[in-house]
């Protein structure tokens, strides 16, 4: 359907249609960057809407969101181009969509109201479990969260504007996101299964570890694209160890990746010129990995903290306890333990079973790197390791 059949279609009397449960409309590039603008008439009668995939650019308005030509309240599932409208009109929008289970917003515009204090209206949404914001204008719209409940969201995509962002010093107007997010998790509390931030280039990698351990229990997947992260302080967060409880522990999926600088291609040393880290720091990044897919060698002294045994082992660590370790009455002792000695304690780590992603840098990483992250890649974890990605100038959001 073009955008003029959906406009005549909309200046009909009688749009009923009550069995339809999904809508979508895509226009095409034609018309997605045409001039003529379009008001679409009466609303569309769809009781049993549930589905809304509503693509629509600078060639479709309306009044407002009260004539929006949809019913919102039975919908769970809404993907909508922002059709350059104020974003507290998207609010309200929203605020119509009780049962929504699914939002993607693409172009969110710029937010009138700025700053992490200002006091919004709450606005909870109860079973919204997958939010995408992909953020218009200039400097993008975190405040957009702000008064905003999700108790049960499991997955988030965020995205700042994407050729916008500047260096990381360079605009200190440009929000930091970290503080927006923490404040939602603040007012609800959410188990998060799933992050992606994108061109979130603005909050430090020891912040975002700070973060990040908020979903030390529930966080599985995490994507990092075009942050301008500090990979080594990132990554040696992230490595788990026998010394302390392992950040994040459930991850199976972390994906880093950046697009190359244009600059690049008139280098001949991209190290040199700050775009990538020391060629020494490489092994931190196999390292951390190593450690999340073979944790503890085959022949280290250790015991599951959550045991009988390694609760023990724990507490007696905690008094510095040098006395014997035994596994009780006729189960003999811990291996390794002896009167004066006790075991370090293992603590839980899931294994990057759905793999690592790293493209990132203007070169290819160290070869002791590369090898030991192609030992895990022999032992059957998913790999994915090159340069960094090639600017994209057509694609968009």
């Amino acid at each position: 359907m073009g955008i003029r059949a959906l406009y005549h279609l909309s200046e009909k009397s009688d749009l009923s249609f009550p069995i339809l449960e999904e809508f979508t409309f895509e226009p095409t590039r034609e018309y997605w960057f045409g001039q003529e603008s379009f008001m679409l008439g009466n609303v569309f009668k769809l009781p049993r809407l549930s589905s809304l995939k509503f693509l629509l650019n600078s060639c479709f308005h309306f009044e407002s969101f009260d004539s929006f030509p949809f019913p919102l309240s039975n919908l769970k599932h809404l993907h909508l181009y922002a059709c350059h409208r104020d974003a507290m009109d998207l609010r309200e929008l929203l605020r119509a969509c009780p049962l929504l289970e699914t939002c993607n917003l693409i172009a969110v515009p710029n937010f009138k109201v700025a700053g992490i204090e200002n006091d919004l209206p709450t606005d909870e949404f109860p079973h919204l479990r997958h939010l995408t914001l992909k953020f218009g204008g200039i400097i993008g719209s975190p405040g957009f969260l702000n008064g905003v409940r999700l108790p049960a969201l499991e997955k988030l995509d965020l995205h700042l504007p994407k050729y916008f962002a500047p260096e990381p010093d360079e605009d200190d107007n440009h929000p930091h996101i970290l503080p927006y997010l923490t404040s939602l998790h603040d007012r609800a509390p959410f188990p998060l299964r799933e992050l992606t931030l994108a061109y979130c280039v603005h909050d430090k990698a020891a912040d975002i570890v700070t973060f990040l351990k908020r979903f030390n229990s529930t966080l599985q997947t995490l994507n990092l694209d075009d942050c301008k992260l500090d990979v080594p302080v990132f990554c040696g967060a992230l490595r788990a160890t026998t010394e302390c409880k392992v950040p994040l522990p459930n991850l199976t999926k972390i994906s880093i990746t950046q697009t190359q600088e244009e600059e690049y291609y008139d280098l001949d040393d991209p190290e040199e010129a700050g775009f990538d880290h020391p060629r020494e720091t490489d092994i931190i990044i196999a390292d951390m990995v190593l450690s999340r897919w073979r944790p503890y060698a085959d022949d280290e002294d250790v015991v599951d903290k959550d045991t009988e045994i390694g609760k023990e082992v724990a507490s007696r660590s905690k008094k510095g306890g040098k006395k014997k370790v035994g596994r009780g009455k006729g189960k003999g002792k811990v291996k390794g333990t002896t009167e004066t000695s006790i075991p370090t304690t293992k603590w839980p780590v899931a294994k990057l079973t759905r793999g690592f992603t790293f493209l990132t840098y203007h070169r290819d990483l160290e070869e002791e790197a590369m090898a030991k992250l192609n030992e895990c890649k022999e032992e059957g974890m998913p790999l994915e390791v090159d340069w960094g990605k090639i600017p994209d100038y057509d694609s968009g959001h």
